[in-house]
């Protein structure tokens, strides 16, 4: 995957740090409430990417391809982009890649990527202190954030950069999981089923077949391996064998359901011969 941070979780006590358990979605969306990123609060936005779909091009012999690892909430260029619910700086840098299109704030349980931090579109710093801004020659090089910074939710993070979207990660660093699941955005909803074109005959190569791709711009196109299971930590290569069963004529019947319930089906007529 994409987008792994190496911080601890939260806690007063270090010595529970290694006893921790991996939290649960429930545990999660229960610690606090959850805002969108933007204002108004409540206003429903567009999703365009969600965990677990593929990034870049799956083909034979070529291994840059990865598991999108976040939430992507669509904005505008340039709009300011905010702390979705409270949360304190643990990590002695919670910054990197400063300056580039993938610039982020890494919070304890999330993440904020494609920000200009504390800045408008023309890089303007906002004046919040809480920003420490590095400076050479007179030209901003760097900012930081010390351990220990306090957040509200709503305070500004900064301004969306072209990539025109928050990338948000739900989960501490390696637990990264579903932010449908994991929060509780006002108002989302989702009530069109996915569309199943056809079943392709292994972790990202186990789900996805060749010619899935997808990516902030472009077409998007997933082709899945039916056969195969992908599950959290789970996964393996399974095969549909046809000499289990007798000949005859046969129905194989797949079915693709989404987090929020839309499912579709589609029957393929096959024919075992002895």
């Amino acid at each position: 995957m994409s987008g792994f941070f190496n911080e601890k979780p939260a806690t007063d006590d270090p010595k529970k740090l290694e006893r921790r358990k991996r939290e649960t979605a429930e545990e999660f969306r229960n610690a606090a409430p959850a805002r969108w990123p933007y204002d108004p609060p409540t206003t429903k936005r567009d999703i365009a990417g969600t965990l677990g779909e593929i990034r870049g091009l799956v083909k034979p012999d070529d291994d840059n391809i990865w598991f999108h690892n976040g939430l992507d909430i669509a904005g505008n260029y340039g709009e300011t982009a905010r702390f979705i619910r409270d949360e304190t700086v643990l990590r002695p840098i919670a910054v990197e890649n400063f300056g580039t299109l993938r610039e982020l704030i890494r919070m304890p349980t999330l993440g904020y990527i494609h920000i200009r931090l504390s800045r408008d579109q023309a890089s303007t710093p906002f004046g919040d202190p809480r920003f420490q801004f590095q400076r050479e020659n007179g030209k901003i090089t760097g900012v930081r954030v010390p351990r220990g910074t306090k957040f509200k939710a709503g305070d500004p993070i900064g301004t969306l950069n072209p990539m025109n979207h928050v990338h948000l990660i739900a989960g501490r660093s390696g637990s990264e999981m579903n932010a449908l699941d994991a929060l509780i955005l006002p108002g989302i909803s989702d009530s069109r089923p996915p569309v199943i074109e056809k079943p392709s005959n292994s972790v990202v190569r186990l789900a996805y077949a060749n010619g899935s791709h997808s990516g902030a711009t472009g077409e998007t196109i997933f082709n899945y391996i039916v056969t195969n299971f992908v599950s959290g930590g789970e996964n393996r290569e399974d095969l549909f064998d046809p000499a289990t069963i007798g000949a005859g004529q046969f129905v194989l019947r797949v079915f693709a359901k989404d987090y929020f319930g839309n499912e579709s089906s589609k029957d393929i007529d096959i024919e075992v011969l002895r």
